[in-house]
C-alpha cells in the first residue's frame, strides 16, 4: 500500500477542512453583525 499518496490526500483534506471552517466562521461573524445591526435599527 502506498502511504505517501494517502498522506498527501490527508493533507489536502485537512487544508480543505481548515478553509471550510474559516469560511463558516467568517460567514457566522457576518450574519451576527447583520443581526445586531437589524436589532439596533428596529429597536
Amino acid at each position: 500500500m502506498d502511504t505517501s499518496n494517502l498522506d498527501s490526500q490527508e493533507k489536502q483534506n485537512l487544508e480543505m477542512y481548515k478553509g471550510f471552517m474559516g469560511f463558516m466562521r467568517n460567514s457566522a461573524i457576518v450574519v451576527s453583525v447583520i443581526l445586531i445591526l437589524m436589532a439596533y435599527f428596529l429597536l
